[in-house]
């Protein structure tokens, strides 16, 4: 299934030693607080307005992807049929299957998948279960983005939210989850490993540009004996 733009950025950042809202309010949406990762991130990230287009557009030119392969991590495909506004497209609260997590674990890395996100999707269309959107250990719900774990564990108790009781849907519940899914159909989980050399590249065009604060420079392991070797273009 494809795996949403938020979950990407998420396993980016964490493979490279950055907390996601770092790397988020430092190049990508400037100026940020943690608080916009709860549910404001999804939808700038995960979806069709023009704020998703232009997030597409600095991703792509962070990570080094192409335009195409970020998008399809959002609702972009959907722009010529649906409201661009988004307004009740996007779920204020994260969801996730936990079955889909478990099985993470043995094929590779935990991401979200970009049907979660979506308002009339409660239902996992892989195992028919109904999605959590609470931590079966402390019951608390979940920030789309954690500034404390990695993607699929709780951002408080920071157990495993893999962790939890499986309520088996109707059939009709499930067909109008399956319905939806299906407008983000499709197998899209690129690789976190951005090339090293690219990213700093980019981190530093992004530091002359905006005059990042110094900080932010030294959380990115550069010089920090006198002042970076950075020209402004």
């Amino acid at each position: 299934m494809t795996e949403s733009l938020t979950s990407y950025v998420g396993r980016v950042a964490w493979h490279h030693s950055l907390k996601p809202a770092l790397l988020i309010s430092s190049t990508i949406d400037v100026g940020k607080s943690s608080g916009f990762l709860k549910s404001e991130v999804a939808t700038c990230f995960n979806s069709l307005t023009s704020k998703s287009g232009a997030i597409v557009q600095k991703v792509s030119e962070l990570v080094g992807l192409p335009v195409e392969t970020v998008a399809a991590m959002t609702l972009m495909h959907l722009h010529d049929y649906v409201d661009h506004s988004a307004r009740g497209l996007i779920r204020k609260k994260k969801q996730w299957c936990p079955k889909c997590y478990h099985e993470d674990d043995s094929s590779g890395e935990r991401f979200d998948r970009l049907a979660w996100s979506l308002e009339r999707v409660s239902h996992c269309s892989e195992h028919k279960c109904k999605l959590r959107d609470f931590c079966h250990h402390c019951l608390e719900s979940q920030p789309y983005l954690s500034t404390k774990v990695p993607v699929g564990y709780c951002h408080y108790c920071q157990k495993s939210l893999s962790e939890s009781f499986y309520v088996v849907c109707g059939e009709e519940e499930y067909e109008e989850s399956l319905v939806f899914c299906s407008l983000v159909s499709g197998l899209n989980q690129p690789p976190p490993e951005v090339s090293e050399e690219h990213l700093m590249s980019e981190l530093s065009r992004l530091v002359v540009r905006r005059q990042l604060s110094w900080p932010v420079q030294r959380r990115l392991s550069w010089p920090v004996d006198g002042e970076p070797m950075l020209s402004a273009s």
